[in-house]
């Protein structure tokens, strides 16, 4: 095939991924891909600190503007490279926005692009191939994963160039296929590292499986020769990702399999925020609010096809074998029917129905796959695959219409996958005052609050990328590794000399998450009148205070204590604190810990008093 038909294919499916995700072609420098939850906040903020810290001489792969003064290990960026590339290189020479999000429509593009290819080569007629790329590329769970601001798992195209290696592979003898089969085994994970556990894990399993029944054992010792130096490369490549990934809560106590898994009639359920189907009620009923991770219809024009492709070609049963364990893997440890673990009584016992995902939960390294539902992405590779091969079934019996005819299935596809019309956004311009915050305060520090509110720390990331001051907190992913009680204490005080105790020169209430305006009105009595304020965000300057002398204590003493109870306590020495609770219990134990260390438990009958 000729470079020009390449080209013309990328440049369709660049069309596609504009028409999909309209209006961000207009907005590119003004507004983020995604909800304003999303993720979009934290990836602006690590492209802006890829192309900071190239310009300044940093190291990119760590963070001292973050967890001030220690800094936070930044070492886990360097896991997904093409998480943050090409968007850091174009933000070398274009606003970071607009870096942002002209990367993803690229990729996007790139993944119907590459889909295509691989379609080509299983079916050899490019009509086929052309319609298994626009699925592939505007597949639900790709679309749910778009709203969220998840870049780096919208990076799908290394899966089906890798798929075309390992079947090259299976045919030839060649140590280039074999070298290249373990690069695009590598290249699968530089997106997102679980990516392996989600799409490459199972699609060679099932290409393992295929020469296994196929009885081809040179071509499965290739693949699996393959598959061990590409593991190998890449475990090399993970290393010093490994003790950060595995000793941090941010991942190790994440949770949330049953949350993040698809529902039951996943597969039969539009968004509820299409502009047709959304209005039907039982979309809400499945998805909940779970767009981002349980999004998996396949649609009716696919689903026909699917089923044509089944019915009549024998290697597109494998596929569908691909498809149904996707699917399968993706509902997670409990099955869930609308958006609800099913309950069932046995022998009078409430229990739930258990999956076989389940045992990722209970696996150490696999239980930091904590969303069964990305799964969905092989459903999606899967899925493209039978499409093509149903198309090319129907292609010889479609004469002259046949172009039109698929013009016509794309547009009814894409019109069923649709996510969201218009494509929500996220606001990435600039508030004035933030521009000039770090000349007016001399470049000082910052205390963004609340501090423990995830949307609220992902928009203190963006805001950094403007005033590019230090940060009290922060994080590189999910949540801050700063000591909490060091926060809490900041927070709940906002104590000048407490907070000049921590080096920060300025506090950053965001109103939108400060329920009553708790924090707005704290501020203001222990900081004064702030520099700046309006309905999203107040700027307080802290004001010059002596060193703290005595312990300031925020102690769980006022309400009663059903389960456990948090205190928070700062010296400013070492000492010995008298803690005292009157407890009441029948049966039960209390234990005492500081900073997780446990000091001591003591049996609970009727009325305790316990000084410690």
């Amino acid at each position: 095939m000729k470079l020009r038909v390449h080209l013309a294919t990328f440049a369709l499916y660049l069309l596609i991924a504009v028409t999909i995700t309209w209006p961000l072609a207009t907005q590119l420098e003004t507004r983020l891909a995604g909800f304003g939850y999303s993720d979009a906040y934290e990836m602006t903020h690590h492209i802006w600190w890829f192309r900071h810290a190239l310009q300044t001489g940093e190291s990119p792969f760590d963070q001292p503007l973050l967890g001030y003064p220690d800094g936070i290990e930044g070492v886990t960026l360097w896991a997904n490279p093409l998480q943050f590339f090409p968007a850091w290189a174009i933000a070398l020479v274009a606003p970071v926005p607009l870096a942002y999000n002209v990367t993803l429509l690229l990729t996007m593009a790139l993944n119907g692009w590459a889909m295509f290819f691989l379609a080509h080569r299983l079916t050899g007629r490019i009509g086929p191939a052309l319609l298994a790329g626009a699925v592939f590329l505007a597949f639900p769970t790709m679309q749910g994963h778009l709203g969220a601001g998840h870049a780096g798992l919208m990076v799908q195209w290394p899966v089906p160039l890798y798929v075309y290696a390992v079947l090259r592979l299976a045919e030839r003898r060649d140590w280039r296929w074999l070298a290249l089969t373990a690069l695009w085994f590598v290249l699968s994970a530089f997106g997102h590292t679980l990516q392996i556990l989600y799409v490459t894990l199972p699609v060679t399993a099932l290409l393992a499986l295929w020469l296994l029944v196929a009885r081809n054992w040179s071509a499965l010792v290739r693949l699996v020769a393959a598959c061990a130096a590409g593991a190998l490369a890449l475990g090399i490549f993970l290393l010093p990702v490994a003790a950060a990934t595995f000793g941090t809560a941010a991942f190790a106590d994440a949770g949330g399999a049953v949350r993040y898994s698809a529902d039951l009639l996943a597969a039969v359920t539009p968004s509820f925020l299409h502009p047709v189907f959304g209005q039907w009620q039982y979309t809400h009923r499945v998805l909940g609010i779970n767009i981002d991770e349980g999004y998996a219809y396949i649609g009716i024009v696919a689903t026909l096809l699917a089923a044509v492709a089944a019915w009549k070609v024998r290697k597109a049963r494998w596929a569908a074998l691909l498809g149904v364990v996707a699917y399968g893997l993706s509902l997670g440890p409990l099955l869930k029917l609308f958006d609800q673990p099913v309950r069932v009584d046995i022998a009078g016992i409430e229990s739930f129905i258990v999956l076989p995902a389940a045992i990722f939960d209970a696996l150490p390294v696999l239980n930091l796959a904590r969303t069964p539902g990305r799964f969905n992405f092989a459903l999606a590779l899967a899925v493209a695959a039978l499409v093509a091969f149903g198309w090319a079934v129907l292609w010889p019996r479609l004469g002259r219409a046949r172009w039109p005819l698929t013009v016509a299935a794309a547009a009814l596809i894409l019109f069923e996958y649709q996510a969201f019309w218009p494509l929500p956004t996220t606001d990435a311009e600039a508030p004035a005052p933030f521009t000039t915050l770090r000349d007016s305060l001399d470049a000082g520090v910052v205390f963004d609050v609340p501090w423990d509110n995830l949307v609220a720390a992902k928009q203190a990331l963006f805001l950094q990328t403007i005033h590019e001051m230090p940060l009290i907190a922060g994080h590189v992913t999910r949540s801050t590794p700063v000591d909490p009680a060091k926060l809490t204490l900041l927070e709940m005080t906002l104590d000048p000399a407490l907070l000049a105790r921590a080096g920060a020169d300025a506090v950053i209430v965001h109103r939108e998450y400060d329920g009553d305006d708790v924090l707005y009105q704290r501020a203001q009595a222990m900081l004064g009148t702030p520099l700046f304020s309006d309905g999203r965000y107040a700027v307080f300057q802290v004001p010059l205070a002596g060193v703290p002398t005595a312990p300031v204590t925020l102690l769980s003493d006022a309400a009663p204590i059903s389960d456990h109870a948090d205190s928070f306590v700062w010296t400013p020495e070492p000492g010995w604190m008298l803690y005292s609770a009157d407890l009441h219990a029948d049966g039960r134990t209390a234990v005492l810990r500081l900073n997780n260390v446990e000091l001591g438990r003591w049996p609970v009958e009727g009325e305790t008093a316990l000084r410690v």
